[in-house]
């Protein structure tokens, strides 16, 4: 892939919600840290509307591109700018080539 189609900037983050410290019901709030800020291709791939609880909500996926990584996961989640992208799946691209990203984020 050219360096010149990786046109976004995304923020990798990752939960280091303190596990000794749930809320009054019991929960762990999730506490999101930047592990790294880097330049992707995004790609959509698909979008739906199904209806929900009296309301329609909206749904699309993207995949996003980068410089190989070895460190992500799906627990970890995308920002872009103030959209929050879920990651899905993480399959490597060739030899350590790069890395692709995919996600979910609701959209209202």
């Amino acid at each position: 892939m050219r360096i010149g189609m990786m046109d976004r900037r995304i923020v990798i983050e990752q939960d280091v919600a303190n596990q000794n410290e749930p809320n009054e019901h019991g929960e762990v709030i999730p506490d999101w840290q930047t592990l790294a800020t880097v330049w992707a291709y995004r790609k959509p791939m698909k979008g739906s509307e199904k209806p929900q609880s009296q309301q329609e909500l909206a749904q699309a996926e993207y995949m996003f591109r980068i410089r190989y990584r070895d460190d992500l996961t799906p627990k970890m989640r995308i920002r872009e700018g103030a959209v929050i992208h879920d990651i899905i799946f993480i399959p490597e691209v060739g030899r350590k080539k790069a890395t692709e990203i995919f996600t979910k984020v609701n959209v209202s």
